[in-house]
């Protein structure tokens, strides 16, 4: 692993950093600057930013070439070894106290930083602050999506379902909790944010505020079956290890393991093809929708300008 140290260090000592905003990016370069200038943008100051290249094959290492300043650290790993890796990579070396976690296509508002940092500050008992989001596309009009619960009781409830309690990237955690619960499982290439939060729930209390602080980039396009349904084990999985830490003596499965012995089961297949199916319908009816309406605004602003 290659580390860049973007910029000058400023004269004097350095004052300890509050911040540590992780952002693991792989092939991210339409999207980065977006995220990057997002946190640069910052009202509260005592940041560090550490982008993870995830062995990039596009344009991300050019994209971050053109920062110079001295809170942005670059970390490059030789291949792409998925999200879980790259976030731990990143926390390997961060220095702040609080954990920001941020990801290379979504934008967080300006205020974020400062509130977490408050009420972190305010609330010692709360270790994981999150906050709500709208979800947007290129030039279509942020909207709301779903809602998470805000109270600590109720977040715990979702979480016991066996859903996700809070918007993982607008979430900051104290740092210590990747101390005494461990880091991100590398082997999920996806759902390991999902498994990490589900994972230290019971020991760590978990709180939303009642404000939008995140801008979530969302693709205007169907999700693809095999990507379903490797989304799908990977949920499953983190689901088996909850149960399997809870209740359970036997040794635990592999995810490999866990994997052949799911696709076992036609029946779970034949749930997953009816969530898939009713799932593409659903986001092709939205898709239009979102097409139409940012058609109508683009017609709408050519009409001004004439």
């Amino acid at each position: 692993m290659t580390t860049v140290q973007r910029g000058t260090v400023a004269h004097g000592p350095a004052a300890p950093i509050t911040v540590s905003a992780v952002m693991p990016a792989y092939n991210a370069a339409p999207y980065l600057k977006d995220a990057v200038d997002s946190v640069i943008s910052q009202t509260f100051e005592n940041w560090e930013l550490i982008v993870i290249d995830d062995g990039s094959q596009d344009d991300t290492p050019t994209v971050l070439a053109a920062y110079r300043d001295p809170r942005i650290r670059v970390l490059r790993l030789p291949k792409n070894s998925g999200r879980g890796a790259a976030r731990n990579a990143g926390l390997a070396v961060a220095t702040g106290r609080y954990i920001a976690v941020c990801d290379s296509d979504d934008i967080s508002l300006p205020h974020r930083f400062a509130r977490q940092v408050a009420f972190l500050e305010a609330h010692p008992e709360v270790d994981v602050v999150s906050g709500h989001m709208l979800v947007f596309w290129n030039g279509s009009a942020p909207r709301r999506s779903i809602r998470f619960p805000e109270e600590p009781a109720a977040i715990s409830r979702r979480f016991q379902r066996g859903r996700m309690g809070v918007v993982h990237g607008a979430s900051m955690l104290r740092a210590r909790c990747f101390s005494a619960f461990g880091r991100y499982r590398e082997e999920l290439v996806r759902a390991e944010d999902f498994e990490y939060f589900r994972r230290i729930h019971r020991f760590c209390r978990f709180h939303t505020l009642p404000e939008v602080l995140l801008l979530y980039r969302h693709e205007v396009t169907r999700r693809p079956w095999w990507k379903w349904v490797e989304n799908s084990r990977c949920h499953r999985y983190a689901n088996y290890l909850y149960s399997a830490s809870v209740c359970s003596s036997a040794p635990v499965m592999s995810f490999d393991s866990f994997s052949r012995r799911w696709q076992g089961y036609a029946i779970d297949y034949s749930i997953e093809l009816l969530k898939f199916v009713k799932f593409t319908t659903l986001a092709y009816v939205r898709d239009l929708r979102i097409r139409a309406a940012v058609h109508s605004s683009r017609g709408q602003r050519s009409a001004v300008q004439e």
